[in-house]
């Protein structure tokens, strides 16, 4: 197989919170957005962060990357999630990401 044929635009994947007590909480699940693949950069900054010391970094890059419906930037400056879905949020996106290669990868 060519490298080319695995080249394409990115696509957005819907991301859900789903879990328990998130739905007790907020009355329904909590769907979101992010692009099936990203640049190396980005992969190259995000593994070059530690998770302890650079959480606020970490919080950044996953809120830039988190889309609605329509690839638009659902948090906006000064706009903060509530602990709890911003925590599964950020947590749930930086895991996609990191299994974004077998979505995208085909044997």
């Amino acid at each position: 197989m060519k490298l080319q044929a695995l080249a394409a635009k990115p696509k957005l994947i819907m991301i859900t919170l789903d879990d328990q007590e998130t739905i007790e909480t907020h009355g329904e699940s909590v769907d979101f957005y992010i692009m099936d693949r990203y640049s190396m950069d980005l992969y190259m900054r995000l593994s070059s962060l530690d998770s302890v010391t650079d959480s606020n970094a970490m919080k950044d890059i996953a809120y830039d990357i988190m889309l609605d419906e329509d690839g638009n930037k659902i948090m906006a400056e000064g706009l903060e999630l509530p602990i709890d879905l911003q925590i599964k949020a950020v947590e749930k996106t930086l895991i996609s990401l990191g299994n974004l290669v077998t979505r995208t990868s085909k044997k």
